[in-house]
């Protein structure tokens, strides 16, 4: 089995952050520095991936991995500071200009290295961008995930995780 974080950061939501079977990628390599602000000091964070590679250029063949995860940035980028939050940091983020554009070319991409009945694994913040607009950007519907939103969070707290299969949509499935 071959597995493929496209965009690994920090590596996160991974409990063995050197399996084997995975593929770590992410644009971005190095040490890097926000503004805690809860402890009022710069924080290191260090991001190493396998490689260094951009989810919207990959340089794997067609129908690769068997798995693909994908937790893109989801903030869209305001204007530049000097002292970045945790969340830039940690995932980037996106240009206002052309988000949609990035995250469509890099959903297409990821979809194009991933084997028929393989398995997309899809993180999404509703920090600045609705979920509903996001899943507009998909070749297929998501198979299951949570779609429930807690009314008691603001909609930047609402984190939602969902699993899309690549199928053939012309292909009757058997059961």
């Amino acid at each position: 089995m071959r597995i493929l974080d496209a965009t690994c950061g920090t590596k996160g939501m991974w409990f063995q952050k050197h399996h084997p079977l995975v593929t770590f990628i992410d644009k971005r390599k190095g040490n890097f520095l926000y503004w805690n602000r809860s402890h009022a000091e710069k924080t290191l964070v260090r991001i190493k991936p396998d490689k260094v590679m951009d989810f919207t250029c990959l340089k794997f063949d067609d129908e690769w991995f068997d798995m693909v995860l994908f937790d893109p940035p989801h903030i869209i980028q305001k204007k530049k500071s000097k002292n970045p939050i945790k969340m830039e940091v940690y995932y980037s983020y996106l240009p206002s200009d052309s988000w949609k554009q990035i995250l469509s070319s890099g959903i297409s991409e990821l979809f194009r290295v991933l084997k028929p009945c393989g398995v997309f694994v899809f993180k999404w913040c509703e920090t600045d961008i609705g979920i509903d607009e996001i899943l507009r950007l998909f070749p297929y519907p998501p198979l299951f995930g949570n779609h429930t939103k807690d009314l008691n969070k603001a909609k930047s707290d609402t984190v939602h995780w969902l699993i899309f299969i690549k199928y053939d949509v012309n292909q009757k499935l058997e059961v």
